[in-house]
């Protein structure tokens, strides 16, 4: 039986950015284990991610949620019925089945929690006394603020790993102490598996929809754009769900040329795959001054990259392959026009993007990042009764 130095705990219902990304970097550390709860395995099966009989797939241990979760979230997650109803029964599966493995969880010496599966690090150490736990908060929205489970999870791990400064910054305010965080010094994708296609006029938008990315900024982008430039032919897409699906569809549906110009699938299981024929690529959020994990996919697939100004963003985002741009509508359509004009010179700023992406997003520099950050973290040692333990990991 091998041996892992470390595992990856992920419990999600969905296959975005952080699922993405450390899958990949679980898949490149050979020596890592991955802890993810059923309906993520099928997700990272449906996406690609994963191969069924693999190497990678015997490294990776499955919490199982059984057939009626699976049949709940057909009929409640995937419509937006009783979702709330749905995760609270999954977090009460999800302890269950740490409870029935709990033997096997002795095995692990160093756990790595990412996204829900932070909530229940106080269990997992309360299962395994001798575990060394680390944390990744990934939501630039910082939205974690207001999850008190999650804060719980955090308090409880020895070391916590901050997609950004922003976030670091956050943590900061709520009293964390400095020396249990850092910062991740870069994301990355799997360039083996993404690949430019033959691009057309194609504008992409890929993001959870919600306020902080402005995803209706993107539709205000379409609608300028068709409005000023009727004779260019372009589209646009949006990918991805969230609050604002409705209130993008309802856009759509309202204004016939957006009908012609705009589609929104909402979430598709390989965005890459749209990027890969899509021009250029388009981030208008907030918050994050990272490359998200779409930018570098689209940089993989070859786009030329466009986003909102945050001070930051330009160490991720240069010249010769982008553009850095006040989020207003008016200029991103000027801006787009001026490239889909230039098609070829935009194709090959879109090759320096994928090159720049490949020397600098490598998931080796991640890897270095974290192996050094377990290496050096003290243990924290807090120590709580289990009816508190269950009643945090069941919380919003």
């Amino acid at each position: 039986m091998m041996v892992f130095t470390h595992r990856f705990f992920i419990v999600a219902n969905n296959v975005s950015g952080a699922e993405k990304r450390f899958f990949n970097a679980f898949k490149s550390a050979e020596t890592a284990g991955l802890l993810i709860n059923e309906r993520l395995y099928h997700l990272y099966i449906r996406s690609g991610l994963l191969v069924p009989g693999s190497e990678v797939d015997s490294r990776v241990a499955v919490l199982k949620e059984g057939r009626m979760m699976r049949f709940l979230y057909e009929k409640l997650y995937r419509k937006q019925r009783l979702k709330s109803f749905y995760i609270f029964l999954q977090r009460l599966v999800v302890l269950r089945s740490l409870r029935a493995n709990r033997r096997r969880l002795r095995e692990i010496q160093t756990l790595h929690a990412v996204l829900d599966g932070v909530r229940y690090i106080p269990y997992m150490r309360w299962l395994h006394p001798g575990m060394r736990c680390f944390a990744s908060v990934v939501d630039p929205t910082l939205a974690f603020n207001v999850h008190r489970a999650r804060l719980f999870g955090l308090h409880n791990c020895d070391h916590i790993d901050a997609l950004n400064i922003n976030i670091r910054a956050e943590l900061l305010r709520l009293g964390f102490d400095d020396a249990r965080i850092s910062v991740t010094p870069a994301s990355f994708t799997d360039y083996n598996i993404i690949h430019p296609g033959d691009k057309k006029p194609q504008v992409a938008f890929c993001a959870r929809l919600i306020q902080p990315k402005n995803p209706l900024v993107f539709i205000d982008i379409a609608d300028r754009f068709a409005e000023k430039y009727p004779a260019t032919p372009l589209e646009f897409v949006v990918l991805g769900d969230g609050p604002l699906k409705a209130d993008i569809d309802e856009r759509i549906a309202t204004k016939p040329v957006l009908q012609e110009r705009v589609s929104a699938p909402g979430y598709v299981p390989r965005p890459a795959d749209v990027f890969a024929e899509s021009l250029i690529f388009v981030q208008l959020s907030d918050t994050e001054i990272h490359g998200t994990q779409s930018m570098l996919e689209a940089m993989g697939t070859g786009c030329y990259i466009m986003v909102s100004h945050l001070d930051g963003i330009e160490n991720v985002v240069k010249d010769d392959f982008g553009a850095i741009l006040p989020l207003d509508a008016a200029v991103f359509a000027d801006h787009i026009k001026k490239r889909v004009d230039d098609f070829e010179a935009t194709v090959q700023a879109g090759q320096a993007a994928r090159r720049f992406g490949m020397r600098h997003f490598h998931v080796s520099n991640f890897l270095d990042y974290l192996f050094s950050v377990y290496a050096k973290a003290e243990r924290q040692t807090d120590k709580y009764t289990l009816l508190t333990i269950v009643r945090m990991a069941l919380i919003n």
